[in-house]
């Protein structure tokens, strides 16, 4: 892949100090930066004043980058460019470090749309992992909406709280509960939409029916067929749920480099099979 970074940092005057324009988006001390070098190869860091930041096996004071403007381009001593930018939350997800398994920005877009989320509204989440879902609920239904996460592992609960503090901050409309949900159940009724990403998802399908009003979405994301299988079966047999549909979201980047344009070697497969399904009353009226 050619390298633009490069390109475009190589000519004269690049080595300039920049001088920072009035209402100037720059750096500050404790911020995100994202670096992205050859090939888009991404590094997200934290400016932490006092620390050092690694960078391809160059080492750099957090201070050198403080105040720069962002957008800049930055060439090292070993003549390695990177363009600086802040990340976005997909960016954040996908190099955040995790130990479980996330839900990839590709799926999550789907996702949110489907569970036809937007500010104020009430969702149930129920399987943290390490808060991928948990961020993006949090940022779709805003200060005005709330967010329940069940989890029921408590490292992955504490590694969620982690990540929302450390990404997207403080959010007082989002709670987390450690909590067998197959054996405990769900404290919440009518909420407008609930997101399950557990491996037995067919085991609590009847405590979804008095968290979900009637009428709102329900989504789960699962790995494998026989999964897909036992939970649309569930779904089916509760009679208290319609409109079921299974579908497989697969991303295929293509490299554009003038004449030649073809799909990239690599691509984001098989991820997971999302189930939407849609809470019925279960009654019938007869005209």
């Amino acid at each position: 892949m050619k390298n633009y970074l490069k390109e475009e940092t190589s000519g004269p005057g690049t080595e300039e100090p920049l001088e920072n324009r009035e209402g100037e988006d720059v750096f500050g001390p404790g911020d995100l930066c994202l670096f992205v070098g050859r090939r888009q190869r991404e590094f997200m860091v934290r400016l932490t004043p006092g620390k050092k930041i690694k960078l391809k096996g160059e080492y750099f004071d957090a201070e050198r980058f403080i105040g720069l403007p962002v957008g800049v381009s930055v060439v090292t001593p070993q003549r390695a460019s990177y363009l600086t930018m802040r990340p976005t939350l997909s960016q954040k997800i996908m190099n955040m470090r995790r130990e479980a398994q996330i839900i990839y920005p590709k799926d999550l877009g789907v996702l949110l749309f489907e569970l036809d989320l937007e500010p104020g509204k009430k969702v149930i989440e129920i399987g943290t992992g390490h808060g991928a879902m948990t961020m993006s609920l949090i940022r779709a239904v805003g200060e005005t909406g709330r967010v329940v996460s069940y989890e029921i592992r408590s490292d992955h609960a504490r590694q969620t709280r982690n990540n929302v503090r450390r990404f997207i901050g403080k959010s007082e409309w989002w709670e987390v509960k450690v909590r067998d949900v197959v054996a405990e159940g769900l404290d919440e009724e009518y909420f407008e939409a609930v997101m399950v990403d557990m491996p037995s998802p067919w085991e609590l399908v009847g405590h979804l029916v008095p968290a979900l009003a009637p009428g709102g979405p329900t989504a789960f994301l699962l790995p494998t067929v026989p999964q897909v299988v036992k939970t649309v079966d569930a779904l089916r047999e509760t009679g208290k749920f319609a409109h079921v549909r299974v579908s497989e979201l697969l991303q295929r980047p293509w490299a554009v480099e003038g004449p030649s344009v073809r799909p990239e070697m690599r691509m984001s497969g098989h991820t997971g099979f999302l189930i939407l399904a849609r809470r019925k009353l279960g009654e019938v009226v007869r005209f």
